[in-house]
């Protein structure tokens, strides 16, 4: 992460949309129905690290992204970010929120992609 003073408003040149969790819920507990678009923001995407995992003998991806917003309240681990782009819409599961500095103007989301 760059210091944030060098933060410019270029630097954010991805679009995305931040969603909500369904809220309907089955017989069973689990979740039904579809994401909800909150709000379009703009930040700034940055590759971590990325990993294969086996599952189900299926070997699927992880990547793990760091995703630099402007202060925005409510964010929290059940939503998610759609980012959109040539290849169709990826989803970047937020897995951490951190208030950069503690001056609530910048806020760091780390996330995960299945991929």
């Amino acid at each position: 992460m760059a210091k944030l003073a060098d933060m410019r408003s270029a630097d954010l040149r991805n679009v995305l949309v931040l969603q909500a969790p369904p809220d309907g819920q089955g017989t069973r507990g689990e979740r039904t129905g579809d994401w909800s678009d909150v709000a379009t923001l703009r930040g700034k995407v940055e590759s971590l690290s990325g990993d294969e995992r086996q599952e189900a003998n299926q070997i699927s991806g992880v990547v793990t992204h760091r995703v630099t917003i402007r202060w925005r309240t409510g964010l929290d681990v059940t939503q998610r970010l759609k980012m959109s782009g040539e290849s169709g819409a990826r989803y970047l599961n937020i897995g951490f929120v951190n208030n950069l500095e503690e001056r609530s103007r910048w806020v760091e989301l780390l996330c995960r992609e299945d991929v």
